[in-house]
């Protein structure tokens, strides 16, 4: 047996706690006379080499753990983004002199991962023991359509495996030192082994944060003006990613880091960028746009705007999320047989920037109904035109993250009232708000607005009794 220490340090605990832990780390290295394994994000590395090289440089003799730039969860994501985040991650880790040996997986398996990591040449993955389906004793192999892995089960056990804690936010991570076979050529000939894929209920908003933080770590610029470089990397790995802080509480951090971009690029009022990007890697072109006061993705196929970011405010307004329901909005919903239907399959037919507005036309697959989305300052406007349409009641459904037990409204310039349980109100202006935001809901034409509570925030369906044609303007104006 030989005994290689294994250090684990997390994303989540901050500049000082990452370099308390750096500096346990290089403590440890200097006492041991072997290799040791070292399992460090890659956006870890990289806020090392610019505010701490000399901590770096003092970790010789170890192997490197790929695992993800920011730990998420890889099994989560799919393929084209583990890629994006791993590779990110090597980048970082060859800026900093340094190259992955092994990818670190713990409980997160997917049959499908060792095809992405062998096309980065990492072919030796640490898997937690309860993954197996028997118990093995060692490294053994995973064939996965012709690609063999070596498997190293993570375990408690002293004799067998490798046991270590990676550190909740502001503590430092046990040192744990366990004896546990060389994982080079050690592993028995023939012997092959099963692994269980875990069935891990997560909300359904994780997946976009995940592209939100991933998306956005590809685009930080090489050099971030000094005094932005910890806020920014602190924002982005604030964004506590396995939801232990909530989910809202990590689309928040990420708004902080986006606008602090913003500032580093000197962006002023008035600027706007709207593009076709397959934002989820899901085949499909999505809408992205972004001004001075928001940040969104729309799903033309879908016929849902998955994201929907106030930055003023800081508030993710359609953030969210439960193990019930989706958390994206509706660009149009209608009743078929008194059952709630929405309207998908939509063609982007135009997109357009100028100053500080940005505007798409979508068409809807049998072109009898076309909404124009336009952000402008701090409003969204979306202008319904139907043209020999079934006469129906419809309209946009928001998911609206709010606080549930502040929430209230006011119609028309009536009193207001708490949101408390499922209602619906008539009028023309619809004033909803909490303890942080408020949001102005208007429409020319008169306009029923029905809402029920979530232990979230609020769903709103915004809808007119239309006959089939005509159009229909709804304005969302959002205030801090």
């Amino acid at each position: 047996m030989e005994v290689i220490p294994v250090v684990l340090i997390a994303h989540g605990g901050g500049p000082q706690v990452w370099s308390q832990q750096l500096e346990e780390a290089a403590e440890l290295a200097a006492e041991v006379a072997g290799t040791w394994l070292l399992r460090i994000p890659g956006s870890v590395v990289e806020w090392a080499a610019l505010e701490r090289p000399d901590h770096l440089a003092s970790l010789t003799r170890v192997g490197w753990l790929a695992g993800g730039w920011s730990d998420p969860p890889l099994g989560s994501l799919p393929p084209r983004l583990v890629e994006l985040g791993l590779e990110r991650e090597r980048q970082a880790f060859m800026d900093a002199g340094a190259e992955a040996v092994a990818v670190w997986l713990g409980n997160d398996w997917d049959p499908d991962l060792p095809l992405i990591t062998e096309t980065m040449g990492l072919t030796t993955l640490f898997v937690s023991a309860s993954r197996f389906v028997t118990p093995v004793q060692g490294p053994v192999t995973v064939d996965r359509h012709g690609t063999v892995a070596v498997v190293i089960p993570i375990s408690d056990d002293p004799v067998t495996g490798v046991s270590a804690r990676a550190a909740d936010p502001g503590v430092v991570p046990e040192i744990a030192t366990r004896s546990m076979p060389s994982f080079s050529d050690l592993v028995p000939s023939g012997e092959r082994a099963h692994l269980s894929t875990p069935h891990v209920e997560r909300p359904h908003d994780i997946d976009v944060i995940h592209r939100k933080m991933l998306r956005m770590a590809n685009r930080l610029p090489d050099k971030l003006r000094p005094e932005l470089v910890e806020p920014v990397l602190s924002a982005i790995q604030g964004a506590n990613l396995d939801g232990r802080n909530g989910l809202r509480a990590a689309h928040t951090d990420l708004l902080v880091a986006r606008r602090l971009l913003d500032q580093d690029r000197l962006r002023r009022d008035g600027w706007s960028r709207i593009r076709r990007r397959d934002w989820d890697a899901d085949g499909f072109e999505e809408i992205v746009a972004e001004t001075g006061d928001f940040s969104t993705v729309i799903d033309a196929e879908a016929g849902s705007i998955i994201y929907l970011d106030f930055k003023p405010g800081s508030w993710s307004v359609f953030a969210i999320a439960n193990e019930q329901e989706s958390p994206d909005s509706a660009l149009l919903r209608t009743f078929e047989e008194e059952r709630p239907v929405r309207i998908t399959d939509w063609a982007i037919t135009e997109i357009q920037e100028r100053r500080g507005v940005a505007s798409a036309l979508l068409n809807d697959q049998d072109e009898r109904a076309t909404v124009e989305i336009t952000l402008d300052r701090n409003e969204m406007r979306l202008v319904y035109t139907l043209d020999d349409f079934p006469a129906a009641r419809l309209g946009p459904e928001f998911r609206l993250a709010v606080d549930p037990t502040s929430t209230e409204m006011r119609v028309d310039g009536s009193e207001w009232s708490s949101i408390d349980e499922t209602m619906s109100s008539s009028g023309h202006r619809f004033r909803i708000r909490d303890q942080e935001h408020s949001l102005l809901i208007s429409s020319d034409r008169p306009l029923e607005l029905f809402i029920r509570t979530t232990p979230d925030g609020v769903v709103l369906w915004a809808n007119w009794l239309t006959a089939g044609d005509g159009v229909y303007p709804l304005t969302l104006e959002f205030t801090t």
